[in-house]
């Protein structure tokens, strides 16, 4: 029997005041919503394990504050991390256009040219009904005219 390999990763989830980071993943760590909006300041941690094959990944999130004014002090919490989520309002088009400013953000911070650091684009707040979503052209025609992502991804 061949014991289980172990992966750790740090991850970080950045985007916009607002957006909805903190409630995103409470869903997914404790299959929980948090109602209760509180604004972020600085970053809190929420583990997560998984099993994948012969592989266990504890995936340790850092939920970073959204706060324009804290985004230097955020910027710390980046080092070490092996990867992104960029998350955005989909009803609220300055949130989408600010993950350009995060990308670069996180890029400038911990990137070193020749690596490579995978992002993900997460899209929240599809299920409110009473707000207008933006449009899927709007949205892919925005990510490439900023490069922002290959086109390869679907909503």
């Amino acid at each position: 029997m061949n014991p289980r390999k172990k992966v750790d990763l740090k991850l970080i989830i950045v985007g916009a005041i607002g957006v909805g980071k903190t409630s995103l993943l409470h869903q997914y760590v404790h299959k929980t919503f948090y109602e209760e909006y509180q604004t972020t300041l600085g970053a809190s941690i929420l583990s997560k394990i998984i099993i994948l094959g012969d592989t266990t990944l504890k995936l340790q999130i850092w939920d970073t504050g959204g706060q324009e004014r804290f985004r230097s002090m955020v910027s710390t919490f980046y080092k070490g991390s092996d990867g992104c989520i960029l998350a955005f309002d989909v009803t609220d088009l300055e949130s989408f256009e600010a993950l350009d400013i995060w990308r670069g953000d996180v890029l400038a911070k911990i990137v070193p040219m020749e690596q490579s650091y995978p992002m993900v684009l997460l899209g929240n707040k599809i299920d409110l009904a009473d707000r207008k979503v933006l449009k899927e052209y709007g949205r892919l025609n925005l990510c490439h005219q900023k490069e922002l992502f290959k086109p390869s991804f679907s909503f």
